[in-house]
């Protein structure tokens, strides 16, 4: 959930950004968006990960 806000909140900024007038502002505005969207790519891949660090048993072989 938090993660889902903190995209809502990248992109919502960036776009605010890039729709004002000045080029630093777009470059930021842009900035943003592309730190939302590497952040959703993570976040779509999360659930993956989550699921194998939970099941102790898969994987290991003869640890003690």
């Amino acid at each position: 959930m938090i993660i889902a806000v903190t995209i809502a909140v990248l992109v919502a900024g960036g776009v605010y950004m890039i729709l004002q007038r000045g080029m630093v502002r777009i470059v930021f505005g842009m900035g943003l968006v592309s730190h939302a969207t590497n952040l959703l790519i993570l976040a779509t891949g999360i659930g993956a990960w989550r699921h194998k660090l939970a099941d102790p048993g898969h994987g290991h072989w003869g640890v003690a």
